[in-house]
């Protein structure tokens, strides 16, 4: 039992360091997907970073109008999804990046991929607008 709790400590690490190194590592001028959605006025941007299996960084928006960029810097198919928030949705394939706009409420919510298994493996982030 032990050893499956330090393979899984491993496991965390290993994957905690690939995705800091993937956040250093990228180049923010670079854009390789398209706007999802269009944003009506000015929006606070927050970028966030997918990969097997985590999103990162965690955010706080101070705005209620917030513009989402997703990039995949995963192998496999990612979205991201408000829990609560029907029909927004950000879906972006390896490789690539979307972005979308919402206006939210004030509150605490919950980020989170929707593809099978995903969310259960760590998918999650949250997002408070104040």
């Amino acid at each position: 039992m032990a050893a499956a709790g330090f393979v899984a400590a491993f496991i965390l690490v290993v994957m905690l360091g690939v995705t800091v190194l993937a956040i250093g590592t990228r180049d923010s001028t670079e854009s390789t997907g398209t706007d999802v959605e269009a944003a009506a006025g000015a929006a606070s941007g927050q970028t966030i970073v997918a990969t097997e299996f985590a999103f990162a960084p965690p955010i706080t928006e101070v705005t209620g109008l917030v513009e989402i960029t997703l990039v995949n810097d995963g192998a496999a198919f990612h979205n991201l999804e408000i829990e609560g928030v029907d029909g927004f949705i950000i879906e972006v394939e390896a490789s690539e990046s979307a972005t979308a706009s919402i206006d939210l409420a004030a509150g605490d919510y919950v980020l989170f991929c929707s593809v099978p298994g995903h969310r259960e493996a760590g998918m999650e982030s949250a997002l408070i607008v104040t």
